[in-house]
């Protein structure tokens, strides 16, 4: 053939590393020539394109250097299912975008693996010409995972993908692994939430009484798979406690299996202060049992004054129940390290209904 250059023509073959004359060598070299004796139909052309890409490992590029994504995905990109709270420890999707070119493309073939592997999986779907996502099932929990993606054509073998990889969502578990055993009110106790399998965390903790999250424990943070609650009763009764985990960017949400349930039978002392005379007294005015944590300071002595309620009314000849008994007692030595209990006694039982209103019976009378 002839060719021209700028100020030069010659006439003649070129040769590959000979040059002109043998005086000019180029910079570039021809691995392959396929040769053949007719014009080749498009799905042929199709075909060398594949074997060449593959052989030769071709980006496919266009002048300015951009992937055209010739026989493979341009893009490929993997995320976890769903979010810490709805997804799955046990799934990963892929999307990636088409070749610039899908003449002949009748699918895609997306491959999977553990990074630890050395085996791919292929993922099992319908054949679909239009895919662009996969979602791939029956992964291990905080694995990362190797995904390739290759356009399926007929009587070819196409270049997968560069690998992209991700990392399934991490499973946890949350449970209360210390509470009181009898707490009071007006008592301060630290509640601690362990969360298993996820001791690099950053999320955070809700501790909750009764289905409401403890003032000042909504979000407590993480830290080497502990978190903290302060948490003060402040009143009797029973109590139900639980805690829930948030996740973060690695690890899914959890929420304790069962709740800690305890109850709160006594508390601190409500108390008074008066005087009478020269003396100053505390009264304490709680109906329920309490506890006082210190006397106040210089009290060397208790007085104690008990009444107990009245006897429950009888029916029989119109008796009346008996009266309510009493105690009192002064100077009961007493300093901060004793336990002084007094105790309220309770009124008789009132007297009972007989089927026979004409014979006088002993259960129409009070009881104990």
């Amino acid at each position: 053939f002839t060719t021209s250059t700028t100020g030069a023509s010659f006439t003649g073959s070129l040769g590959i590393n000979l040059g002109f004359w043998a005086t000019e060598f180029s910079d570039w070299q021809v691995p392959e020539v396929i040769v053949y004796n007719r014009v080749l139909t498009p799905a042929e052309i199709r075909q060398v394109e594949s074997y060449l890409t593959r052989t030769y490992g071709l980006l496919g590029n266009d002048p300015s250097e951009v992937s055209q994504g010739v026989l493979s995905p341009r893009t490929v990109s993997a995320t976890k299912t769903g979010t810490a709270s709805t997804g799955s420890s046990s799934q990963l999707t892929a999307t990636w975008t088409a070749p610039t070119d899908i003449t002949g493309i009748t699918d895609y073939k997306v491959e999977y693996k553990a990074q630890s592997d050395t085996t791919w999986s292929e993922w099992a779907h319908t054949a679909n010409a239009s895919l662009t996502s996969a979602t791939l099932t029956g992964l291990t929990g905080g694995t990362t995972y190797d995904i390739r993606v290759s356009a399926v054509e007929p009587g070819v073998t196409n270049r997968p993908s560069v690998a992209t990889t991700q990392t399934t969502w991490g499973a946890s578990s949350i449970q209360l692994t210390s509470v009181p055993a009898s707490p009071k009110t007006s008592t301060t106790y630290t509640l601690v939430a362990t969360v298993s399998d996820a001791t690099g965390t950053s999320g955070t903790v809700a501790f909750m009484e009764n289905g409401v999250a403890i003032s000042g424990c909504a979000t407590k943070a993480v830290v080497s798979g502990l978190a903290r609650c302060s948490w003060t009763p402040a009143t009797l009764g029973a109590r139900s406690l639980t805690a829930s985990f948030t996740g973060d960017a690695n690890f899914l949400s959890a929420a304790t299996v069962s709740a800690s349930s305890l109850t709160v039978e006594t508390g601190i002392c409500t108390t008074t202060v008066g005087t009478t005379g020269r003396l100053t007294f505390w009264q304490i005015l709680d109906t329920a049992s309490c506890e006082l944590p210190a006397l106040p300071a210089g009290v060397e002595s208790i007085d104690t004054f008990v009444l107990g309620g009245g006897g429950g009314g009888g029916e029989n000849v119109g008796q009346g129940g008996g009266g309510g008994g009493a105690y009192y007692a002064t100077n009961v030595a007493a300093d901060s390290t004793d336990v002084i209990t007094v105790t309220v006694g309770a009124g008789g039982r009132g007297g009972g209904f007989a089927t026979d209103f004409s014979t006088a019976t002993t259960q129409r009378d009070g009881g104990a």
